[in-house]
Parts: structure tokens; sequence; C-alpha cells
């Protein structure tokens, strides 16, 4: 008798595949009521997408699916007729992030284009490893910052008659005793608003020993005279303006003439233009 019964069901279930679409293995029927409980679907190993994907015709927009096979779930987030089946994340096993691109690229990690979820491993300081503008993280307080790393590479341009004001930057330039040109070339375009020099603590210097700042050939100020003071700050008279504007690439240069002793520490003071 149970034999008898066993039967009828498997030909029951065959007809009503046939016939009516009934799912094959949830054991629902095909009239779903609204606001019923719906069981998963399952099915062995992970589930394929399209309209000759699995359970295609079959599973509703929203459906679950269990893969037995790796114990994984699945959701349908495309159409009955052409179901998408999104692993969860809830479920899905976990990848590693990979290394990190180089500063100051946009380059993404796999992982972290991937629908996969990934652990995090690490974290990053401010400022490093920064793959977009839009990741710079949250504000930065002072003991978020590496010391002795600050310098003038992200200063702003300050605007004409700008209401908040910017910041200035200082080049500092040791003069050998030596005549000839001390030069460095500027990363930012900046604007010459003040230099001095510091004598070195060597008495032999004089008069004739000068220096003066240029912009590669031309000169911004007038020739300084180290004169005979030990010690002493000497600073430039005048600034020409047709020439204190240095472009990004451009050479600040310090001109020595030596007589006695042309040793000077120069100091250049600047604001970044645009």
């Amino acid at each position: 008798m149970k034999k008898l019964n066993r039967m009828f069901m498997l030909m029951l279930r065959v007809f009503c595949m046939t016939m009516f679409m009934c799912p094959p293995d949830s054991g629902e029927s095909a009239n779903i009521i609204e606001g019923s409980r719906k069981r998963a679907w399952r099915n062995a190993g992970a589930p394929s997408d399209g309209t000759s994907g699995t359970y295609a015709g079959i599973a509703d927009k929203g459906d679950l699916l269990i893969d037995t096979t790796n114990g994984t779930l699945y959701q349908n987030t495309n159409t009955k007729a052409s179901p998408t089946w999104t692993q969860k994340s809830s479920l899905a096993t976990y990848g590693l992030v990979g290394d990190m691109a180089a500063n100051g690229t946009g380059t993404e990690n796999d992982v972290g284009t991937s629908s996969a979820p990934a652990r995090v491993d690490h974290v990053h300081k401010v400022g490093e490893h920064d793959h977009s503008d839009n990741t710079k993280g949250s504000s930065i307080v002072e003991a978020g910052i590496t010391p002795a790393s600050l310098t003038g590479l992200v200063a702003k341009q300050v605007a004409d008659v700008n209401v908040i004001g910017g910041l200035v930057v200082l080049h500092r330039i040791d003069v050998a005793d030596l005549s000839g040109d001390n030069d460095v070339i500027l990363t930012h375009k900046t604007r010459v608003i003040d230099v001095w020099g510091l004598n070195t603590g060597i008495a032999a210097h004089a008069t004739d020993d000068t220096w003066q700042v240029k912009n590669g050939s031309n000169a911004i100020s007038d020739a300084v005279a180290k004169t005979a003071a030990v010690n002493a700050i000497k600073r430039i008279g005048s600034i020409d303006p047709t020439y204190a504007e240095i472009a990004a690439g451009g050479t600040l240069r310090i001109t020595a003439v030596k007589d006695t002793n042309a040793a000077v520490t120069v100091y250049v003071l600047g604001i970044r233009v645009s």
C-alpha cells in the first residue's frame, strides 16, 4: 500500500509540473496566496542567470535560493522570466583585500570593485593610499599627522582680495663661500614677497661680498651687500614685479659675488599664485 501511495504521489508531481508549472522541489502550489510565507528555492550548486537559468519562469523577483552544495544564499534581483541570482553578503565567502594602489592614484583593489564583500585587514593613514578625491576620510586632527611631515605641497593659491587669507611658503638656500649661482627649481608657481640673508659667523666679509635674487637670469631684487657685520640680517631693498612671479618649473636663483667671503643663508618668502 505504501509503495502504491509513493508511486501515486510521484505521478501526481510529474503531472503537476507538466500541466500547471508547479515548482519542482519547493513543495509549493503554483497559485501563491498574497501575503503568505514563501519557502526558499533549493539548488545543488550556484544558480545560473538568464532566461534559461535556474528556475527561469518560476522564481519571482525577490525569491531566495539556497545553494545546498556550498551553503550560500542567493536572491533573484531581476525578473521572473530572466532571474539574476545575487549572492547575499551575509552568507558569502569573504575575500581578502589585496595590495593597495600607490599613493595618489585612482586605482582600486579588485575586491573593492566586485560585488563580493571583503574583510578590512588594515586602515589608511590620512592622505595615504587615497583612491579618489571623494575618500579623504574624517577631519584632520593634530594627533593624526605624522610629525615633521607638513610641507607647502598643497598650499592653496592666494587670490587677490581673498577673505580667508593664504599660506606663505619659505625657501632656505645656503650659499657657499663662492661666486656663482645657487638654483632651486620650483614645483609650483610662486610670487616672491620678501627675501633676507643671515651673514655667517665669519668676520671676514665686506661690502663687496654680495648676493642677489633672480628669476632665472632676470633680477628680482637689488644686489645686497653683506658688509662686515657678523651675524647681521640683510634684507633686499626692492622687488621687480616683472620678474617676481616664478613659474612652476622655473628657477629661483641666488647669485653670489665673492670678494672676501660670500657665505650666507638666504630666506625667500613667497605665496602661491595662479
